[in-house]
């Protein structure tokens, strides 16, 4: 769900993306587990994100924004990586790495 603020009485049911850079990787040790969490630094939605006419999506990594929120926890991650422009190189293509299938070789068994 996405609001404005605590007060907004308009919610929008969608989803958001964001985008942007590890910088730090932290692990918070309560004692019987542990939460792994990303410091990163974040693109600006707002003028550091846009959308080419093929569809891809372009990000200017020098638009640092939402720095009051620079931590995620690592449940909350997807995988990308940024390919320069070619055409503008201010701009990256937000790319997404493919899927990899895991195949399970300890408890295979043979049928032979």
């Amino acid at each position: 769900m996405l609001v404005s603020s605590s007060k907004d009485k308009n919610s929008v049911i969608g989803d958001m993306s964001f985008y942007g850079v590890i910088q730090e990787i932290w692990k918070l040790n309560y004692n019987t587990f542990n939460v792994p969490v990303f410091k990163c630094d974040w693109v600006q939605n707002n003028g550091g994100v846009r959308i080419d006419e093929l569809g891809y999506v372009l990000i200017d990594l020098n638009r640092v924004g939402h720095k009051s929120d620079s931590f995620i926890l690592a449940s909350q991650a997807k995988q990308v990586f940024y390919v320069e422009d070619p055409s503008d190189v201010r701009w990256s293509v937000v790319l997404t790495p493919p899927q990899r299938d895991f195949e399970d070789r300890y408890n295979e068994q043979r049928t032979w």
